[in-house]
């Protein structure tokens, strides 16, 4: 029934993705930084927290251009299986299936069950995408299978390329950190600041000497 609602709605394809993916995504961005500075327990490093502020970054970056992406992708092979090449409900469908999988991602404040957690979600996010594409995007029953199959061959490649996009690019702003840091000049070092035994022309005092 719910699908059944949204299919109704009049197709935008901005909406769904600014009205729906977004805030999702900020907020499962947001739940795994909290995550990681929990782990530090609140202490981290200058390091870390450039390397966490990345990987946040990143992750949002992803999930919502990767909704994006995967709508496009709809679109593209809708009329292959004599489905409606309509953008509108080809985003629609990609953001509202793509729900369970980014809500899965709050598992990263678990930590240990979060791999488990995302399988869940992904496997949950396939069942929504097969649901929904006759009612967004009206393929012809006998080729439902066939526009499903290729749909989930796109999204595991996308998942992929995303895994190895993100490792990617924390690796080059770990090391690209590093690197200003080894440039960086040294601080000169500053003169002691503590109390001065021996004046210049004073006569040695002994016992200050001891002290």
């Amino acid at each position: 029934p719910a699908l059944d609602q949204l299919a109704g709605e009049e197709p935008n394809p901005g909406a769904a993705l600014k009205g729906h993916v977004a805030p999702l995504a900020l907020l499962m961005t947001l739940s795994g930084l909290f995550a990681a500075f929990w782990a530090q327990g609140f202490a981290l490093s200058q390091a870390a927290m450039v390397e966490q502020g990345a990987a946040a970054t990143l992750r949002f970056l992803l999930v919502y251009f990767g909704a994006f992406l995967f709508g496009k992708a709809i679109e593209a092979l809708a009329p292959r299986f004599e489905a409606r090449p309509d953008a509108g409900r080809a985003m629609q469908l990609s953001a509202y299936s793509a729900t369970a999988f980014i809500l899965a991602g709050f598992s990263m404040l678990l930590g240990f069950g979060a791999p488990l957690a995302l399988a869940i979600g992904a496997g949950y996010s396939a069942v929504l995408l097969y649901l929904g594409l006759p009612r967004f995007m009206g393929p012809p029953e006998h080729r439902r299978g066939g526009f499903f199959a290729a749909l989930l061959g796109v999204a595991f490649a996308g998942l992929v390329a995303s895994g190895r996009a993100y490792n990617a690019a924390i690796g080059t702003v770990r090391s690209a950190y590093q690197q200003l840091l080894a440039a960086a000049p040294e601080p000169a070092p500053t003169a002691p600041t503590g109390p001065r035994l021996l004046e210049p022309g004073a006569a040695l005092d002994a016992a200050a000497l001891a002290r």
